[in-house]
């Protein structure tokens, strides 16, 4: 009923339709649930403004199951499905930054989740709004309900069924390789033994790295089993945002930013304690080991809010803040006023060198792997253990 109305109906219109257009449901009587002993599970609207590569906003409505009411054993028995690897994605950048001739581009696979079949006959009830669209009648879904025939968002193992038909159509139809070390990236070599092609699937999203003409091979054989959104060259993947330039010996590198999610960071601390957090040069206080808070949380659920989308930048984009938010991260359960305090330092670091996070990837010298660890010496006041950590 607000001003965006008329977008959000549309939006919801078209999300019927994916169902529809693929036959992912049928209409049945009721009692068939009934003679079936099937439970008729109920369905929700999300409502969510993307960001959108172009950096325009979509209005996307998805209608979900609610996957919760399912029994384990009995609806499903498999509630996971493989992602590629933040290794997996950032090895992809090595290779296509050493190869000149390697392209690098996504697309979005469209309604992947109902691309899954179905393992055992699951029936939902009609989503909100079908009467008001125009999908159903009065009458329809008084008497009737939908039986799925194939996979919907919100089921549990929508997931991994959709990626077992993603690969099996790479694997069967298109003879691609699956890598032995990340399920979720596959590869075609030539006659030479030459990689010219790496895929890495992470749910809907495909990254790929190769040549301009094997890329658009690959296109060309998604589409003639599944619909997807040609994203181009790549700009956004997973929340980050890349941009390609080139240095002055013309080697090209690409810079990954996260600005709105550093933004959310500092906003959402902001609000919370009231006023303007206070600038600081280190993300942490140097070889502080904070001992558990004994006495009640300090607002915890806010601090997990916080230190989670911390986490979040620290693995995409912010490796000079690993250690400092692993410190943070072990008091998830019982924040003290320490805790906070380390907080607001994390905090003020963040926003006194706000314009200048970013990750930047280049040409390696060899594609080789190097890797350092060290480790401190039984730093922890309380079990004696000691930190380890690395960079590869």
């Amino acid at each position: 009923y607000g001003p965006e109305k008329e977008k959000w109906t549309e939006s919801a219109a078209a999300e019927i339709m994916n169902f529809i257009s693929r036959k992912c449901w049928k209409k049945v009587p009721r009692r068939k649930a009934r003679n079936m002993k099937r439970k008729i599970m109920r369905t929700k609207w999300m409502f969510t403004i993307k960001d959108e590569h172009d950096g325009t906003i979509r209005y996307k409505a998805r209608c979900c199951n609610k996957g919760y009411e399912a029994v384990p054993g009995k609806d499903y028995k498999e509630s996971f499905s493989p992602v590629a690897s933040d290794t997996s994605i950032r090895i992809g950048f090595c290779v296509y930054l050493t190869y000149t001739d390697f392209e690098a581009e996504m697309i979005d696979i469209t309604a992947a989740f109902l691309e899954g079949t179905i393992r055992v006959p699951t029936f939902i009830d009609w989503p909100d709004g079908m009467l008001e669209l125009g999908f159903a009648s009065e009458k329809d879904i008084e008497e009737n309900c939908i039986q799925l025939l194939k996979s919907m968002y919100g089921n549990v193992d929508a997931a991994i069924r959709f990626f077992r038909t993603y690969r099996k159509h790479l694997m069967e139809q298109m003879h691609m390789k699956q890598s032995l070390a990340d399920p979720c990236v596959f590869y075609k070599k030539d006659d030479s033994g030459r990689t010219i092609l790496i895929a890495i699937c992470f749910v809907d999203d495909t990254l790929l790295f190769g040549l301009k003409e094997e890329i658009e091979w690959y296109k060309t054989g998604v589409k003639k089993r599944f619909e997807y959104k040609d994203l181009g060259v790549l700009r956004k993947h997973l929340g980050v945002w890349y941009e390609l330039k080139y240095d002055e010996d013309g080697n090209r590198y690409l810079v990954a930013t996260m600005p709105k999610k550093i933004r959310e960071i500092i906003e959402l601390y902001e609000k919370h304690i009231g006023k303007d957090a206070k600038i600081y040069a280190v993300p942490g206080t140097a070889g502080l080991c904070m001992a558990k808070w004994q006495e009640d949380a300090v607002d915890h659920t806010m601090y997990r809010k916080i230190v989670g989308k911390i986490m979040f930048c620290v693995v995409k984009i912010f490796p000079e803040g690993a250690n400092a938010a692993r410190e943070l991260a072990r008091h998830f359960s019982c924040p003290g006023p320490l805790q906070w305090e380390e907080l607001a330092r994390f905090v003020g670091y963040l926003k006194g060198i706000e314009p200048e996070i970013c990750l930047i990837y280049r040409k390696p010298i060899e594609l080789r792997a190097l890797s350092y660890v060290d480790s401190n010496y039984a730093t922890d006041k309380e079990d004696r253990r000691s930190v380890s950590g690395g960079i590869h």
